[in-house]
């Protein structure tokens, strides 16, 4: 495969990557025997690279997208897009002209693929940004809600479900916030550490939740580092983290 990657995953049967080459989105496959395939699932266009995350479980992937839709070059309006195995292409959505939807972070909850994503107003001035969830039920895109809205800029989500609990972890004003459900609803933890780019999953001992981690690339005097921070927790992200950097920002 020759393009830029945007998400990488496997099931039991194989290794999915969703990347994107000049003017199109496409899906590649490697299986456990070895046999590579490659196909095109929408075009790309526009002045930016398109971001994305790919899901699969046995034998079958769904990924989300997203597209410059309009005019403007590097400051055409992005939607979100969906595809999978024996799936049409589908619009996850539509917005107004001003308004760009974009990095994407997927998972499953029990058998229903999970969206969460940036929204952003006036990304050229910048203007705020929150965070949205979508799920697909069904065959068909559900309505939409708001994730996450304090602070001015809420960007690059990532998620990570296990064991009936989801965790979020993403970039709020220089700052990186975690937020699980272990309680029912939504609780959030802002470490003190600024950076970008995070990075959320959990660990499972005879199937409960015994830590949870987060990873991001933390801005420092000499340089780019990933920072690692843990916290031994059944799920909420409330107790006590430990962290430490382990490497520069060039080795992530």
């Amino acid at each position: 495969f020759s393009g830029h990657v945007m998400a990488v995953t496997y099931d039991t049967t194989a290794t999915y990557v969703l990347y994107h080459v000049p003017g199109q989105v496409r899906i590649g496959k490697r299986t456990n025997a070895g046999v590579f395939s490659s196909r095109p699932v929408d075009t790309a266009g526009g002045g930016i690279f398109p971001t994305g995350d790919i899901i699969a479980r046995d034998g079958r992937w769904f990924g989300v997208w997203s597209k410059q839709v309009g005019p403007g070059g590097e400051f055409a309006q992005q939607e979100l897009f969906s595809s999978g195995t024996g799936l049409p292409l589908s619009r996850v959505t539509t917005t107004a002209g001003n308004v760009d939807d974009a990095s994407p972070t997927l998972a499953y909850s029990g058998s229903t693929p999970v969206v969460i994503w940036s929204r952003t107003t006036s990304a050229e001035l910048p203007g705020p940004s929150n965070l949205m969830v979508k799920k697909y039920i069904g065959g068909t895109w559900q309505g939409e809600r708001v994730f996450a809205s304090l602070g001015t800029a809420n960007l690059v989500p990532d998620m990570y479900i296990t064991a009936g609990r989801t965790f979020v972890t993403w970039h709020r004003d220089g700052f990186i916030v975690v937020a699980s459900n272990a309680t029912g609803s939504f609780t959030s933890h802002r470490f003190n550490t600024p950076g970008f780019e995070p990075r959320v999953a959990a660990s499972r001992t005879s199937g409960v939740i015994d830590h949870v981690f987060v990873t991001w690339t933390a801005f420092g005097t000499t340089g780019d580092r990933v920072f690692f921070a843990e916290s031994a927790s059944t799920g909420s992200v409330q107790g006590t983290w430990d962290g430490t950097t382990i490497a520069t920002g060039a080795s992530a």
